[in-house]
């Protein structure tokens, strides 16, 4: 068994004034960058919200658990089990994970790459005395390239930024899971109490039928009456599976966003009574570029889009190469002798049909796309806030005429059949009455679950909360 130890030894180490020379060569060279200096894109942004934002009493500002805001601890153990368990949240994080593997590939192009052989070779003479001889050879090998024009930086800033969009990408994909999950667990409440009304409503209109019944068998009313009644009672009858279906679908929905299978979910809490609603303070305008990851994420690749037109153009220029290597070659009978050797390359693009030229102006364009995605990701945002205001403000409106509505329609529905058992109307004025309640108690309802809906959507149009540390929804109020 032959063991063999490589040590470089250089046999011709380099003067200290070629040394000199060298090192500031490089360095004025390295800092040469032809990357553009990142700058960020100007939007304009309103001072303040619409006045009719304005109107609202603000309160709470969107924290890193804001759904906490609503009081309901069944809704605050759903978000937490979505964000720890749903599958597209851990494919995301798998995403972020693979881009900052990606930085570290990056970021070896900044550094030297070192290498190592050993080789054995066996030579007998045939015919001649003794074991032969065995030759080896120990090589220890070490290249740099040199960062002329910061292309290799460049790299490793496109590749840090597009790990930095990952995160929020992650955080945006989070923001959207938690509001899914308190939406449709504000619609699941509303839809119960939509079906207890519904089923309270039947049973007026089963009593109303017997009443008709009874005084169509006195001769007191006609046959069209009973069968117009009927026909209330069934359509009562048919919108309750109908309201049922709307409700369990809602309830898979969540399952599926809390990574838990259909069959094995339901809602607990029996009506929106289980929560309350928040009066949610938006800030400034100006605050949604750093609250929103999706405005986060644009700029990030917009990072990335600029140090990419610096490695198109550094596409263009020559490139250095240095390249050392030492070693120990001999016989295990005889005598042993160092190898020493410093090559220092350069390459430089002569002619390759245009292809640089392109590569710079798809660069370029990329980089101009970007910053109007960019500025197109503000001015959404701004419509995403100021849509959910006036929904919400609108909607304050729109329930309290809605309960003004319910409470008339209930009154006229109960002098209708008090005036119809005394004779003194018809029952057409009874019939339509019934469905004017079951009407105005139904639209107050939906009312009701759409104000929850809203401050949810508020909540994530405001950028929600999330940590950018850990490019996850945080925990506990900010």
């Amino acid at each position: 068994m032959m063991t063999f130890r490589v040590k470089g030894l250089p046999a011709k180490p380099l003067p200290l004034s070629h040394m000199l020379v060298l090192t500031v060569v490089v360095t004025l060279l390295s800092a040469c960058s032809v990357t553009p200096a990142y700058q960020k894109p100007l939007v304009t942004l309103p001072q303040q919200w619409s006045p009719v934002a304005a109107n609202v009493t603000h309160q709470v500002q969107a924290g890193r658990a804001w759904w906490s805001h609503f009081g309901n601890s069944e809704l605050d153990d759903l978000v937490s089990q979505a964000l720890a368990r749903n599958h597209d949240l851990k494919a995301a994080m798998q995403r972020v994970a693979q881009a900052r593997a990606q930085v570290r590939v990056a970021g070896a192009g900044l550094r030297p790459s070192l290498s190592g052989s050993v080789s054995a070779t066996r030579s007998h003479n045939r015919g001649a005395s003794g074991d032969g001889k065995t030759s080896y050879e120990g090589l220890l090998s070490a290249s740099y390239e040199l960062d002329l024009w910061g292309a290799n930086r460049a790299s490793l800033t496109a590749a840090e930024a597009s790990a930095e969009k990952s995160v929020y990408d992650r955080a945006a994909l989070a923001l959207v899971v938690e509001a899914e999950v308190a939406s449709d667990y504000f619609q699941v409440l509303a839809l119960k109490d939509r079906i207890r009304v519904a089923r309270r409503n039947l049973a007026a209109a089963e009593d109303l039928l017997k009443l008709v019944r009874a005084e169509y068998a006195q001769g007191a009313t006609s046959a069209l009456e009973v069968a117009q009644q009927e026909t209330t009672v069934y359509n009562d009858q048919a919108k309750i599976p109908q309201l049922t279906a709307q409700k369990v679908n809602l309830e898979h929905a969540i399952a599926v966003l809390i990574g838990v299978p259909p069959q094995a979910f339901s809602v607990k809490s029996e009506g929106l009574d289980a929560v309350s609603l928040p009066a949610i303070g938006a800030g400034q305008p100006s605050t949604l570029l750093e609250r929103r990851p999706d405005i986060r994420s644009a700029e990030a690749a917009l990072r990335g889009a600029n140090a990419d037109v610096g490695i198109a153009r550094a596409a263009f220029l020559p490139a250095l190469d240095l390249s050392a290597s030492a070693g120990l070659a001999g016989l295990i009978t005889g005598g042993a002798s160092t190898v020493a050797s410093l090559v220092a390359q350069m390459t430089a693009p002569l002619y390759k049909g245009g292809e640089l030229r392109g590569q710079l102006a798809v660069s370029k364009a990329k980089l101009a796309e970007l910053v109007e995605n960019y500025r197109q990701a503000v001015l959404a945002a701004l419509q995403d806030v100021e849509d959910a205001q006036s929904s919400i403000y609108y909607g304050h409106r729109q329930v309290a005429l809605l309960k003004r509505a319910a409470v008339s329609a209930q009154r006229a529905y109960h002098l209708a059949r008090v005036r119809f058992k005394a004779g003194s109307v018809d029952f057409l004025s009874v019939l339509s009455a019934e469905q004017a309640q079951l009407s105005a108690d139904d639209a107050l309802l939906q009312a009701q679950a759409s104000q929850f809906v809203n401050a949810a959507g508020l909540f994530k149009a405001l950028g929600g909360g999330w940590d950018l540390r850990e490019g996850t929804a945080g925990k506990g109020n900010s």
